[in-house]
């Protein structure tokens, strides 16, 4: 198999890949790749078969590199076989016990609110690192990075490359949020997420760039936040669907009085916004869509 150049490219400019294991799907080759395994402390005496791994991409035989190139090809067509969940490039003066050091304290974020398991963040995918690009400030990036001097992640199956923030204050030592507020939106990463790609596969939309996605999932904790606040949501099928409805009919639509009539119902009872709204036709969501951006319309309707 001939492979693009370049597709295959990335290899070439990163000196390292992190595999996430529990994304790739399997085969006999990957087990003979030269892998350093990062597990916390507080996960050695558990099944570590879910934590991330670094490769070292010279160390890579001439065959398992053209195995890994041939995989970043197929996976234009097909994303979910990609093995590499991100790429860095990092000077080779660092030493590799060093990396794994600093790769491997990363995935432990301490902070208010965040104990025992629930301090595990996973940067190193790429639906993630993009999130904590917009929550965190630059001197926490900075720290993130450490000695990597490039960063890339899978975007819209192609390969996007961040670099640390520069002219960044005093880099802190301990890796944590700074407030809870900082903590709880660092939670909300993964049901952001499940509400963009849910949005995404019912329109077919494509982010014309990260700043774009960075809006959306703005836009998207917003909604859950006010959700759960003045609505009172906690069952996480209505917290999905209340932000995804937000997304396809209009950041306001639950002001209009059909759904104000079912808010009031979660509101008493805590639940059930998922089950009530499926009782409102396409027509309807129409309705509600055009209706939202007239807030008189409210009010006579």
């Amino acid at each position: 198999m001939t492979v693009d150049p370049a597709v295959a490219a990335p290899l070439q400019w990163h000196t390292h890949a992190i595999i996430d294991w529990t994304a790739v799907v399997p085969e006999d080759w990957h087990k003979e790749l030269p892998v350093e395994p990062l597990v916390p402390r507080y996960f050695l005496n558990t099944d570590d078969d879910f934590m991330p791994v670094l490769l070292t991409l010279n160390e890579l035989s001439e065959t398992q590199m053209r195995r890994l190139s041939e995989n970043l090809e197929e996976a234009v067509r097909r994303p979910y076989m990609l093995i590499p969940a991100s790429l860095l490039n990092v000077d080779p003066d660092v030493r590799p016990k060093s990396l794994v050091h600093h790769l491997t304290d990363k995935l432990m974020l301490e902070g208010p609110g965040r104990k025992d398991s629930s301090c595990l963040i996973r940067y190193y995918r790429g639906d993630t690192f993009l999130h904590l690009l917009r929550i965190l400030p630059p001197r926490r990036i900075r720290q993130l990075f450490g000695p990597i001097l490039k960063w890339s992640i899978p975007f819209q199956k192609e390969w996007i490359t961040f670099t640390p923030p520069e002219n960044v204050d005093v880099i802190p030592q301990l890796w944590a949020t700074t407030n809870e507020e900082q903590s709880q939106r660092i939670e909300l990463i993964g049901l952001i997420n499940n509400v963009l790609k849910r949005w995404r596969d019912k329109t077919g939309h494509r982010w014309e760039s990260v700043e774009a996605l960075h809006a959306d999932a703005e836009k998207v904790e917003r909604l859950l936040r006010l959700g759960k606040h003045r609505y009172r949501l906690r069952v996480y099928e209505d917290q999905r669907l209340f932000g995804e409805h937000g997304l396809l009919y209009g950041e306001n639509f639950h002001e209009h009085p059909r759904i104000q009539k079912i808010m009031q119902t979660v509101q008493e009872n805590g639940w059930g916004y998922a089950g009530e709204s499926a009782e409102i036709t396409e027509e309807d969501w129409k309705t509600i869509a055009t209706a939202w951006r007239s807030p008189a319309t409210f009010q006579t309707n």
